[in-house]
Protein backbone atom coordinates (compact mmCIF):
# COMPACT_ATOMS: atom_id res chain seq x y z
CA UNK A 1 0.00 0.00 0.00
CA UNK A 2 1.41 3.27 -0.94
CA UNK A 3 1.68 5.67 2.11
CA UNK A 4 -1.20 8.02 0.00
CA UNK A 5 -3.63 4.94 0.51
CA UNK A 6 -2.37 4.45 4.55
CA UNK A 7 -2.92 8.50 4.90
CA UNK A 8 -6.33 8.01 2.96
CA UNK A 9 -7.30 5.12 5.52
CA UNK A 10 -6.45 6.61 8.55
CA UNK A 11 -8.54 9.86 7.84
CA UNK A 12 -11.35 7.75 6.83
CA UNK A 13 -10.69 6.53 10.81
CA UNK A 14 -11.17 9.98 12.15
CA UNK A 15 -14.64 11.57 13.69
CA UNK A 16 -12.81 15.01 12.23
CA UNK A 17 -11.42 16.01 9.21
CA UNK A 18 -7.93 15.59 8.70
CA UNK A 19 -5.90 17.72 6.62
CA UNK A 20 -2.29 16.46 5.73
CA UNK A 21 1.30 17.89 3.90
CA UNK A 22 4.25 15.91 3.60
CA UNK A 23 6.90 15.98 1.73
CA UNK A 24 10.23 14.07 1.60
CA UNK A 25 12.90 16.78 1.55
CA UNK A 26 15.48 14.55 -0.17
CA UNK A 27 13.21 13.76 -3.03
CA UNK A 28 10.80 16.43 -3.08
CA UNK A 29 8.04 13.85 -3.06
CA UNK A 30 4.75 15.37 -1.98
CA UNK A 31 1.56 13.89 -0.59
CA UNK A 32 -0.81 16.24 0.44
CA UNK A 33 -4.61 15.67 1.90
CA UNK A 34 -6.72 18.85 2.23
CA UNK A 35 -3.98 20.73 2.01
CA UNK A 36 -5.21 24.11 1.06
CA UNK A 37 -8.17 24.12 3.69
CA UNK A 38 -7.99 26.17 6.08
CA UNK A 39 -7.51 24.54 10.11
CA UNK A 40 -7.42 26.18 13.45
CA UNK A 41 -3.87 26.23 14.23
CA UNK A 42 -4.41 26.01 18.09
CA UNK A 43 -0.96 26.34 19.51
CA UNK A 44 1.12 25.58 16.00
CA UNK A 45 0.65 29.18 15.50
CA UNK A 46 3.32 29.55 18.08
CA UNK A 47 5.56 28.56 15.58
CA UNK A 48 4.97 31.46 13.75
CA UNK A 49 5.38 33.60 16.30
CA UNK A 50 8.61 31.97 17.42
CA UNK A 51 9.87 32.60 13.56
CA UNK A 52 9.00 35.90 13.56
CA UNK A 53 10.72 36.42 17.54
CA UNK A 54 14.21 35.46 16.52
CA UNK A 55 13.50 37.11 13.18
CA UNK A 56 13.20 40.30 15.00
CA UNK A 57 16.18 39.55 16.95
CA UNK A 58 18.03 39.38 13.92
CA UNK A 59 17.45 42.51 12.98
CA UNK A 60 18.55 43.77 16.19
CA UNK A 61 15.35 44.83 17.71
CA UNK A 62 14.83 42.47 20.77
CA UNK A 63 17.34 40.52 22.34
CA UNK A 64 17.61 37.02 23.79
CA UNK A 65 19.17 37.82 26.64
CA UNK A 66 16.89 40.56 28.08
CA UNK A 67 14.89 39.26 31.43
CA UNK A 68 11.76 39.80 32.21
CA UNK A 69 9.75 39.75 35.33
CA UNK A 70 6.58 37.36 36.05
CA UNK A 71 3.76 39.37 37.58
CA UNK A 72 0.36 37.99 38.12
CA UNK A 73 -1.14 40.07 35.13
CA UNK A 74 0.85 38.33 32.51
CA UNK A 75 -0.50 34.68 33.36
CA UNK A 76 -2.35 33.51 30.97
CA UNK A 77 -4.49 29.97 31.80
CA UNK A 78 -4.23 26.58 30.29
CA UNK A 79 -0.98 24.99 28.80
CA UNK A 80 2.64 25.83 30.83
CA UNK A 81 4.27 26.28 33.78
CA UNK A 82 4.76 30.38 34.25
CA UNK A 83 1.01 30.35 35.54
CA UNK A 84 2.25 28.66 38.47
CA UNK A 85 4.90 30.17 39.55
CA UNK A 86 4.85 33.11 42.18
CA UNK A 87 5.38 36.22 40.64
CA UNK A 88 8.44 38.00 40.18
CA UNK A 89 10.33 35.19 38.55
CA UNK A 90 13.41 36.25 35.90
CA UNK A 91 13.41 35.04 32.82
CA UNK A 92 15.19 35.62 29.12
CA UNK A 93 13.20 36.23 26.20
CA UNK A 94 14.77 32.91 25.19
CA UNK A 95 13.66 31.12 28.18
CA UNK A 96 9.96 32.38 27.17
CA UNK A 97 11.01 31.35 23.71
CA UNK A 98 11.89 27.88 24.80
CA UNK A 99 8.82 27.47 27.51
CA UNK A 100 6.38 28.47 24.40
CA UNK A 101 7.12 26.03 21.97
CA UNK A 102 8.31 22.69 24.50
CA UNK A 103 5.41 22.94 26.93
CA UNK A 104 3.62 25.03 25.12
CA UNK A 105 3.18 27.78 27.47
CA UNK A 106 0.76 30.18 27.30
CA UNK A 107 1.81 32.93 29.65
CA UNK A 108 4.91 32.89 27.52
CA UNK A 109 3.50 33.01 24.29
CA UNK A 110 1.23 35.93 25.19
CA UNK A 111 3.63 37.85 26.55
CA UNK A 112 5.75 37.52 23.39
CA UNK A 113 2.98 38.04 21.02
CA UNK A 114 2.35 41.18 22.94
CA UNK A 115 5.95 42.47 22.49
CA UNK A 116 5.88 41.72 18.12
CA UNK A 117 2.62 43.61 17.98
CA UNK A 118 0.18 41.24 18.25
CA UNK A 119 -1.06 38.81 16.25
CA UNK A 120 -1.73 40.45 13.10
CA UNK A 121 1.61 42.17 13.08
CA UNK A 122 3.02 38.24 12.95
CA UNK A 123 0.32 37.75 10.09
CA UNK A 124 1.87 40.42 8.27
CA UNK A 125 5.62 39.32 8.88
CA UNK A 126 3.85 35.65 7.35
CA UNK A 127 3.32 37.46 4.01
CA UNK A 128 6.57 39.48 4.13
CA UNK A 129 8.37 36.27 4.00
CA UNK A 130 5.86 34.89 1.18
CA UNK A 131 3.75 32.54 3.37
CA UNK A 132 0.28 33.53 2.42
CA UNK A 133 -2.06 30.83 4.13
CA UNK A 134 -1.52 31.38 7.95
CA UNK A 135 -3.53 34.18 10.21
CA UNK A 136 -3.21 34.70 13.60
CA UNK A 137 -5.88 37.20 15.14
CA UNK A 138 -5.53 36.19 18.52
CA UNK A 139 -2.93 35.47 21.46
CA UNK A 140 -3.86 32.50 23.81
CA UNK A 141 -5.82 34.27 26.06
CA UNK A 142 -8.55 35.68 23.51
CA UNK A 143 -8.23 32.21 22.00
CA UNK A 144 -9.21 30.51 25.53
CA UNK A 145 -12.19 33.28 26.20
CA UNK A 146 -13.69 32.38 22.84
CA UNK A 147 -13.76 28.51 23.76
CA UNK A 148 -15.69 29.92 26.74
CA UNK A 149 -18.26 31.68 24.91
CA UNK A 150 -16.59 35.47 25.74
CA UNK A 151 -15.65 37.80 23.58
CA UNK A 152 -11.48 37.80 23.41
CA UNK A 153 -11.17 41.53 23.16
CA UNK A 154 -13.12 41.42 26.99
CA UNK A 155 -10.50 40.90 29.75
CA UNK A 156 -11.93 42.55 32.38
CA UNK A 157 -11.23 40.96 35.64
CA UNK A 158 -14.61 40.03 35.74
CA UNK A 159 -14.86 38.46 32.38
CA UNK A 160 -11.84 36.45 33.40
CA UNK A 161 -12.89 35.32 36.37
CA UNK A 162 -16.08 34.15 34.44
CA UNK A 163 -13.95 32.66 31.78
CA UNK A 164 -12.16 30.57 34.54
CA UNK A 165 -15.64 29.04 36.09
CA UNK A 166 -16.93 28.24 32.46
CA UNK A 167 -13.48 26.14 31.45
CA UNK A 168 -14.47 24.26 34.39
CA UNK A 169 -17.67 23.10 33.15
CA UNK A 170 -17.22 21.18 29.48
CA UNK A 171 -20.99 22.27 28.58
CA UNK A 172 -20.31 25.85 29.00
CA UNK A 173 -17.70 25.36 26.35
CA UNK A 174 -18.32 26.66 22.74
CA UNK A 175 -17.07 24.88 19.90
CA UNK A 176 -18.78 26.58 17.14
CA UNK A 177 -17.24 30.14 18.47
CA UNK A 178 -16.42 32.50 15.48
CA UNK A 179 -12.47 31.87 15.95
CA UNK A 180 -13.19 28.14 15.09
CA UNK A 181 -14.51 28.28 11.78
CA UNK A 182 -11.83 28.16 9.57
CA UNK A 183 -13.85 29.81 6.74
CA UNK A 184 -13.23 33.04 9.11
CA UNK A 185 -9.45 32.22 8.71
CA UNK A 186 -8.89 33.21 12.60
CA UNK A 187 -5.71 31.79 13.79
CA UNK A 188 -6.15 29.48 11.10
CA UNK A 189 -3.83 28.25 8.77
CA UNK A 190 -3.47 25.38 5.72
CA UNK A 191 -1.36 22.83 5.92
CA UNK A 192 0.34 23.54 3.03
CA UNK A 193 1.40 26.90 4.04
CA UNK A 194 2.78 25.13 7.60
CA UNK A 195 4.81 22.68 5.56
CA UNK A 196 6.21 25.45 3.15
CA UNK A 197 7.13 27.46 6.19
CA UNK A 198 9.19 24.23 8.20
CA UNK A 199 10.78 23.35 4.62
CA UNK A 200 11.99 26.59 3.93
CA UNK A 201 13.45 26.77 7.76
CA UNK A 202 14.77 23.26 7.32
CA UNK A 203 16.28 24.59 3.93
CA UNK A 204 18.00 27.52 6.18
CA UNK A 205 16.10 29.86 3.47
CA UNK A 206 13.27 31.46 5.63
CA UNK A 207 15.61 33.21 7.59
CA UNK A 208 19.41 33.77 7.91
CA UNK A 209 20.82 30.53 8.54
CA UNK A 210 22.07 31.13 11.82
CA UNK A 211 18.47 32.18 12.82
CA UNK A 212 16.59 29.15 11.16
CA UNK A 213 19.25 26.99 13.03
CA UNK A 214 18.12 28.96 16.51
CA UNK A 215 14.62 28.32 15.81
CA UNK A 216 14.99 24.68 15.13
CA UNK A 217 16.90 23.90 18.19
CA UNK A 218 13.98 25.11 19.61
CA UNK A 219 11.54 22.92 18.20
CA UNK A 220 14.17 19.79 18.17
CA UNK A 221 13.99 20.08 22.15
CA UNK A 222 10.15 19.60 22.24
CA UNK A 223 8.59 17.65 25.35
CA UNK A 224 4.95 17.31 24.17
CA UNK A 225 5.44 13.90 21.97
CA UNK A 226 2.42 11.71 22.07
CA UNK A 227 0.65 12.36 18.64
CA UNK A 228 3.11 12.15 15.28
CA UNK A 229 6.21 10.81 16.92
CA UNK A 230 4.47 8.26 19.83
CA UNK A 231 5.09 5.18 17.77
CA UNK A 232 8.46 6.06 16.51
CA UNK A 233 11.82 4.70 18.04
CA UNK A 234 13.25 7.21 20.62
CA UNK A 235 16.34 8.01 18.86
CA UNK A 236 14.40 9.18 16.03
CA UNK A 237 14.96 13.34 16.16
CA UNK A 238 11.85 15.71 15.49
CA UNK A 239 11.38 19.08 15.40
CA UNK A 240 8.01 19.55 15.63
CA UNK A 241 4.89 21.69 17.45
CA UNK A 242 1.63 20.18 18.72
CA UNK A 243 -2.17 22.39 19.21
CA UNK A 244 -5.28 21.33 20.40
CA UNK A 245 -8.39 23.49 21.30
CA UNK A 246 -12.12 22.71 21.06
CA UNK A 247 -12.72 20.63 18.16
CA UNK A 248 -8.81 20.48 16.56
CA UNK A 249 -5.83 18.47 17.38
CA UNK A 250 -2.87 19.17 15.37
CA UNK A 251 1.07 18.59 15.15
CA UNK A 252 3.21 19.83 12.65
CA UNK A 253 7.10 19.16 12.39
CA UNK A 254 9.95 17.77 10.55
CA UNK A 255 11.23 14.21 11.05
CA UNK A 256 15.05 13.23 10.80
CA UNK A 257 15.26 10.13 8.88
CA UNK A 258 18.38 8.38 7.50
CA UNK A 259 18.09 9.56 3.99
CA UNK A 260 16.98 12.81 5.06
CA UNK A 261 14.31 15.34 7.05
CA UNK A 262 10.54 14.98 5.95
CA UNK A 263 8.17 17.96 6.80
CA UNK A 264 4.77 16.75 8.06
CA UNK A 265 1.66 18.77 8.98
CA UNK A 266 -1.03 17.17 10.51
CA UNK A 267 -4.52 18.99 11.45
CA UNK A 268 -7.92 17.90 12.41
CA UNK A 269 -10.89 19.82 13.18
CA UNK A 270 -14.43 19.01 13.46
CA UNK A 271 -13.65 16.68 15.78
CA UNK A 272 -16.89 15.82 18.08
CA UNK A 273 -16.77 17.00 22.07
CA UNK A 274 -15.95 13.99 24.56
CA UNK A 275 -12.88 12.20 25.02
CA UNK A 276 -13.96 9.19 22.77
CA UNK A 277 -13.22 11.67 20.11
CA UNK A 278 -10.33 13.12 21.64
CA UNK A 279 -8.75 10.02 21.93
CA UNK A 280 -9.01 8.89 18.33
CA UNK A 281 -7.55 12.37 17.00
CA UNK A 282 -4.65 11.88 18.44
CA UNK A 283 -4.28 7.64 17.84
CA UNK A 284 -4.74 9.21 14.23
CA UNK A 285 -1.96 11.84 14.53
CA UNK A 286 0.00 8.34 15.55
CA UNK A 287 -0.73 6.85 13.08
CA UNK A 288 -0.02 9.30 10.50
CA UNK A 289 3.57 9.46 12.14
CA UNK A 290 4.12 6.12 11.91
CA UNK A 291 2.95 5.92 7.87
CA UNK A 292 5.55 8.30 6.87
CA UNK A 293 8.16 7.21 9.13
CA UNK A 294 7.66 3.69 7.46
CA UNK A 295 7.33 5.29 4.23
CA UNK A 296 10.80 7.19 4.43
CA UNK A 297 12.82 5.43 7.07
CA UNK A 298 15.16 3.56 4.09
Amino acid sequence: MTLEAKLRTIADSVPGRLGLAVRDLASGETVLMNADDWYPMASVFKIPVLVELIRRVERGEISLTERVTLSQEMKSPGSGVLSELDPGACVTIKDLAMLMTIVSDNTAADYLVARLGGGPAVTRAMRELGLEGIEIGHDCLGLIMSLAGLKPEARSPETIAEMRARLENEDSLDLNNEVFRSTLRRNSATPRALLELLARLEGRTLLRPESCEVVLDILRRQQLNQRLPRFLPGSTKFAHKTGTIGGTRNDCGIMYLARGPVVVCAMIKDLPPGPEAAVAGDQALSEVGLAVYQAYNS
